[in-house]
């Protein structure tokens, strides 16, 4: 649903990421990525926080990825790690 819900209000604000990827070898590659957003209601809080992770392919189709996260406020979680498998057929 688009707009605003009854009783809250939202302004607009801004957000971006800047990040890298080194490619170790041909089938795995290392990056970093740090994320940052304003706050859009309130009460609400800005978000900052930092990935790491490591990319392995798995083939011509798959690749998994492992990530740590570090939070650098209130609106972001204090740590976090996981684990994505994409396949695109």
């Amino acid at each position: 649903m688009l707009g605003s819900p009854a009783g809250q209000q939202f302004k607009n604000g801004y957000f971006g990421t800047l990040g890298g990827y080194f490619q170790a070898s041909e089938q795995t590659g290392l990056g970093a990525d740090f994320k940052a957003s304003q706050v859009i209601s309130l009460p609400g809080t800005e978000q900052r926080e930092l990935r790491v992770y490591a990319s392995q392919s798995l083939g011509i189709d798959a690749t998994l990825q492992a990530y740590i996260l570090k939070g650098f406020s209130d609106g972001s979680p204090d740590q976090g790690v996981g684990l994505m498998f994409y396949f695109v057929p």
